[in-house]
């Protein structure tokens, strides 16, 4: 697995937080950027999930703007 670029962290992040599932994702990131991941791969960046516990505080902090964000709109 190569480490994916800091947009394509957040395009994750944001995509799952507006709950988009992991297989969702992955297809989206793909057709975005044309980058491959996997649904594990995804899952390590929603902080909601055991996988996601070590996600960094920029992210998850994105993770929840980002959910706030779109509940109000």
């Amino acid at each position: 697995m190569a480490a994916l670029k800091k947009e394509i962290k957040l395009f994750i992040v944001r995509s799952l937080a507006v709950f988009n599932t992991p297989i969702e994702t992955v297809e989206l990131v793909n057709q975005e950027y044309g980058t491959i991941v996997t649904k594990q791969q995804c899952e390590k960046y929603d902080p909601t999930k055991r996988a996601g516990e070590n996600l960094s505080e920029e992210l998850k902090k994105d993770f929840e703007n980002f959910e706030i964000k779109e509940a109000i709109v």
